[in-house]
């Protein structure tokens, strides 16, 4: 396939699934006002303080969640319209049942556990966020049994190292792609920020797929980066209503897919080294929910006034857009020190 039929496919697709989500987000999105589908509408002394008075001053109150529908249930859906073969079809899969779980978990969470004190401060004990992971580790471990088995994801190549995910290997590709994809829920918390860092990440990959298009095969009949374009044009029409002030947040569905379709495009590819960088800025902000969780666990103190930190930054005055557009133009340089790194392990190691 060469360079032009490559770009061609790749400005299709994204209009298909562009237009695809442009047909239904307006009904959806009216949709989730009239359901009331509000998350954290509840002010709980001591427990989301910082959190409520940041969204009241900002005028989020009342803005409803789960507009992420969007995107878990359009890109599986043009992937399986176009795309017939049994990579596409695992992949929808995968995509679909993540975003399922994300939708299950946000409903019962958002709009039945944080809507009481009582079951808000259960919900913010270690053991059961412990349980929660428990239960997210156990969908991995069958999205990693479909990678191997379906998708030709069998083993991982870094600097030059291929490691085949068998044995122990197995389940620590289970711990990734659940990292991976609590990381990419976890940063969708500022109006605009983890639609426009979704795009760049995938930007990266396609920067990679010129580079090395025959890694990026599937099955010698489509590219890799065709069905990234139709991800990237259902989230050009959902950042349309995200961009501050934000009209609908994503929400789990649409953000959770997201950090395992990154790690599974990386392993296909035998991109880990530039998927690292194109991830960091999610551990980081991760990282820092993390260690407030675990000083209060430990300390019985916050280290952080609020975490993670894209809320701290929002807490401390910065208005959303600086607070998104910064973290763009930061995982920006990410993104292009990332495909620096990746072109350099493939032609020299």
């Amino acid at each position: 396939m060469n360079s032009a039929v490559a770009i061609f496919n790749f400005a299709k697709y994204f209009f298909i699934g562009f237009i695809a989500a442009a047909v239904w987000v307006v009904p959806l999105i009216d949709l989730l006002y009239k359901l009331k589908m509000i998350a954290n509408h509840k002010k709980i002394k001591g427990i989301n303080a910082i959190f409520y008075k940041i969204n009241k001053e900002r005028a989020k109150i009342g803005t409803p969640s789960l507009g992420g529908i969007l995107i878990w249930l359009t890109v599986p859906v043009i992937w399986l319209l176009f795309f017939h073969t049994p990579f596409s079809r695992a992949m929808a899969l995968i995509f679909f049942l993540i975003g399922l779980y994300g939708f299950v978990d946000e409903v019962f969470t958002q709009f039945f556990i944080k809507r009481t004190e009582k079951y808000r401060m259960i919900s913010e004990t270690f053991w059961y966020r412990m349980g929660k992971l428990t239960i997210m580790y156990a969908l991995f471990l069958f999205v990693a049994y479909v990678a191997v088995h379906f998708l030709g994801v069998t083993h991982v190549r870094i600097l030059g190292h291929n490691w085949p995910l068998t044995g122990v290997m197995f389940p620590v590709l289970a711990l990734f792609l659940l990292a991976s994809s609590y990381a990419t829920e976890l940063v969708d918390g500022v109006d605009g920020l983890s639609t426009g860092l979704f795009m760049l990440t995938f930007l990266g990959f396609v920067f990679l797929n010129f580079a090395f298009p025959n890694s990026f095969l599937i099955y010698k009949m489509h590219s890799l980066s065709s069905m990234i374009a139709v991800v990237m044009g259902v989230l050009a029409v959902y950042l349309y209503f995200n961009i501050p002030p934000a009209r609908v947040f994503m929400g789990s569905p649409g953000a959770m897919p997201m950090g395992a379709l990154f790690l599974l495009m990386a392993l296909y590819t035998d991109t880990v080294e530039a998927w690292f960088f194109f991830m960091l800025l999610y551990f980081l902000d991760t990282a820092t929910s993390f260690l407030q969780i675990l000083s209060f666990k430990l300390r019985r103190k916050r280290l952080f006034p609020i975490a993670p930190i894209h809320h701290y930054f929002q807490h401390i005055g910065w208005p959303d857009a600086k607070v998104t557009m910064r973290a763009w133009l930061l995982q920006w340089i990410l993104v292009m020190f990332g495909v620096l790194v990746g072109v350099w392990v493939r032609v020299y190691l």
